[in-house]
């Protein structure tokens, strides 16, 4: 049994004359989003054995704060800059490269990617990932590269469902 949890990264600052797309940080409120969006995750005992980010700096930034809401022993988080505007197939290539070893994985990265790798690599089609939204997978495979079927969704969360709970 696999778990992947994909996430869009919080909530970034609008993009300026000064900086990339690519350099801008999170805003205030995707701070205090991705935050509660960690300790539902905790809540519910998802917890990743391998994280894989975009370089982004907001997704860099989204993946730390989750990680300290998320474990108390912190694990190392893995960009590659490849998330930032990659393929559908280019992200299900890195996903069956994971490590058999790790049995729950995460990737923090932007839309519409994360939108359309959810509606791909799961039984379930989602209109859309709001910035801090997390949808958790359930493949029944022992290795990653095995992921040719469409996974079980079992929760899609992001900040404003969590207000409703």
């Amino acid at each position: 049994m696999k778990q992947l949890i994909l996430v869009r990264h919080a909530q970034a600052v609008w993009k300026d004359s000064l900086q990339t797309d690519y350099e801008r940080p999170l805003q205030e409120i995707g701070i205090q989003d991705i935050k509660k969006i960690g300790q539902y995750l905790k809540s519910k005992k998802y917890f990743p054995d391998y994280i894989l980010t975009s370089g982004a700096q907001r997704t860099l930034e989204t993946a730390s704060i989750i990680l300290k809401e998320l474990l108390n022993t912190p694990i190392l988080i893995n960009a590659d800059r490849l998330i930032y505007g990659a393929s559908i197939n280019e992200m299900i290539n890195l996903i069956k490269k994971f490590k058999a070893q790790s049995n729950t994985a995460m990737i923090v990265g932007h839309n519409p990617t994360i939108t359309l790798l959810n509606n791909k690599i799961s039984n379930t089609n989602i209109d859309h990932m709001p910035t801090s939204g997390a949808s958790i997978i359930n493949y029944n495979i022992n290795q990653w590269k095995e992921i040719n079927v469409p996974g079980e969704l079992i929760e899609f969360i992001y900040p404003k469902k969590l207000n409703l709970i």
